[in-house]
C-alpha cells in the first residue's frame, strides 16, 4: 500500500491567513491613521467627520 501525499501545503483557515496580514500589516496601518488624525483638521465640520470613519 502506498501513501499519498498532498501536492501543496494546507491550506491556513480564513481567520488565521486575516491575522497573518494584519501581523503584517500593523506598522503600517498605524501610519496611516497618525497621518489621517494629524491632516483631518479643517474648518469644514464634515471633513473631521469623515476622518474619524476611516479610522
Amino acid at each position: 500500500m502506498r501513501a499519498v501525499l498532498p501536492l501543496a501545503p494546507p491550506r491556513p483557515s480564513s481567520a488565521e491567513a486575516v491575522d497573518h496580514l494584519i501581523a503584517l500589516l500593523r506598522h503600517d496601518l498605524g501610519r496611516v491613521n497618525a497621518l489621517i488624525l494629524e491632516r483631518m483638521k479643517s474648518d469644514v465640520p464634515l471633513i473631521p467627520q469623515l476622518a474619524a470613519h476611516l479610522i
